[in-house]
């Protein structure tokens, strides 16, 4: 699991994102959510870009909606998109489609 840096806009996650590597990307996802925190002022929104995800599990999509909790529950709209028609079966049947954006990812099939 390769990860891009963030920014106050932006979070990248890429790679996959499956039980295999879930140590690597709690650590990722709260290295991003510090960054989110620790920005005066908060954002109001942060784009969590799922383009360069290639693997998704339940394990990753857990974490993942984890991360997107957080942000809420700190007052900061996440907007995830861009997740890859590939994995949109795998987040519809696992419940997490809506929530991950994948919705957007569904047009392309």
């Amino acid at each position: 699991m390769q990860q891009s840096p963030s920014t106050k806009e932006k979070v990248t996650p890429t790679g996959a994102w499956t039980m295999d590597q879930a140590v690597d990307g709690l650590a990722f996802l709260a290295s991003a959510l510090k960054e989110q925190l620790e920005v005066t002022p908060l954002p109001v929104r942060t784009e969590l870009d799922l383009s360069e995800v290639t693997e998704l599990d339940a394990c990753g999509c857990q974490l993942l909606a984890v991360f997107l909790e957080n942000l809420k529950g700190n007052g900061i709209l996440a907007v995830p998109h861009g997740l890859a028609p590939a994995l949109f079966d795998t987040t519809r049947l696992l419940g997490f489609a809506g929530l991950l954006g994948a919705q957007d990812g569904a047009k392309d099939n």
